[in-house]
């Protein structure tokens, strides 16, 4: 029982130490749309940044 209780330790901590987010650069906002035409099946992306030239960094 010990032994199952220090491996699920090890495997929770481990989870939530690589949730952790650690800033070097600043955050870049960056979201994209994407549709479909069900009838010509002609495609469309749009994509927004706060950035400017936000494609050299993501």
């Amino acid at each position: 029982m010990r032994i199952l209780a220090l491996i699920a330790f090890v495997c929770l901590s481990h989870q939530s130490f690589t949730q952790v987010y650690r800033v070097k650069e600043p955050l870049v906002h960056t979201y994209s749309i994407v549709a479909r035409d069900e009838e010509t099946g002609e495609m469309a992306v749009g994509v927004q940044s706060h950035c400017f030239s936000v494609g050299t960094s993501v």
